[in-house]
């Protein structure tokens, strides 16, 4: 096999330049065919899967709860932070009256 390819690029390689030049088009195109359809095929299969629709599904339940987390999770840091600068403020007004 590695023979006949090697004496095929020899006879290419006695052709003209246009004669080239065509192998080199026809190439391209056959790889490009086969490029495209692979992309074609894995795009049918990505698109019959309805895991995707699942999962966004999902996603969408699960932003309610998580909203919910935020909210009473930037409650939480509002008290730490008020407690923070009223324990700053009694600091402040110790220090003044020493």
């Amino acid at each position: 096999m590695k023979a006949l390819i090697e004496r095929k690029l020899e006879e290419i390689r006695g052709e003209p330049e246009h004669v080239r030049l065509r192998y080199v088009w026809g190439l391209v195109a056959v790889v490009m065919v086969l490029v495209f359809s692979f992309w074609v095929m894995t795009l049918r299969d990505n698109l019959r899967s309805s895991d995707t629709d699942a999962d966004i599904q999902t996603l969408k339940d699960s932003l309610p709860s998580s909203a919910k987390d935020l909210q009473s999770d930037s409650q939480s840091v509002k008290q730490i932070i008020d407690e923070a600068q009223s324990l700053s403020n009694e600091g402040v007004t110790a220090a003044g009256k020493k």
